[in-house]
C-alpha cells in the first residue's frame, strides 16, 4: 500500500511539473513559468536514492514495453532517464552526471515485482566509482538494500564490458 501511495504521489508531482503545452512548464501552484521543463535530479547518496526509487519517480521515463524474461530466474523491465537516452543516442563513450537506469525485478510469473536495481552516474570520474549502484531484492519498502555504494564490485563485474557500464541499447525492446 505504501509503495502505491508513493508512486501516486510521485506521479502527481511529475504531472504538476510537466510541460504546459506551449513550451513552458507549470509551477507547483499550477501557474505557467517561462523556464523550460527540467529533468528532476536523481539523488547521489544511497539512502536518498533508495527513497527516490521507492517513489516510482522513474515511471515516466523511456522503458521496455513490458516485463521481459531473464533466463529462467524471473523477469525485468528497464527504465532509462532522458539524460541517459540522449547520451546513448549521441553515441557518448562516457555518460553525463545524472544518467540513470532502473531495472525492476520480477518473479517467474513476470507480474510480481521482487525488487529493483539502480545505476546513476554521480561524478565525472572515468571509473566504476563514478556510478552509484543500488540493488534491493524485495518488494517490501522497508527492505534493506543488498548493494548501495559507488563502484559496487558485484555490479561492476557484470557491467564492465558495457559502454560506460550501461548495458542498454536503443531502441528499447
Amino acid at each position: 500500500m505504501r509503495s502505491s501511495v508513493a508512486r501516486l504521489t510521485a506521479s502527481l508531482a511529475l504531472a504538476l511539473a510537466c510541460d504546459a503545452g506551449d513550451g513552458t512548464s507549470t509551477d507547483g501552484d499550477g501557474t505557467d513559468s517561462d523556464e523550460p521543463w527540467a529533468e528532476p535530479a536523481v539523488p547521489d547518496e544511497p539512502e536518498a536514492l533508495h527513497e527516490w526509487a521507492l517513489s516510482g519517480a522513474y515511471l515516466e521515463w523511456s522503458a521496455w514495453s513490458e516485463v521481459q524474461p531473464t533466463g529462467g530466474i524471473g523477469g525485468a523491465r528497464v527504465f532509462l532517464s532522458p539524460t541517459l537516452v540522449a547520451s546513448i543516442e549521441a553515441g557518448d563513450r562516457q555518460h553525463p552526471i545524472g544518467a540513470t537506469a532502473v531495472r525492476e525485478l520480477y518473479d517467474a510469473d513476470l507480474e510480481t515485482q521482487t525488487g529493483f536495481a539502480v545505476i546513476t552516474r554521480v561524478s565525472d570520474e572515468a571509473s566504476a566509482d563514478a556510478w552509484l549502484w543500488l540493488e534491493v531484492f524485495s518488494a517490501d519498502p522497508e527492505a534493506v538494500p543488498a548493494t548501495a555504494e559507488r563502484g559496487a564490485p558485484g555490479c561492476v563485474g557484470c557491467h564492465q564490458q558495457a559502454i560506460d557500464f550501461i548495458q542498454s541499447t536503443l531502441p528499447l525492446p
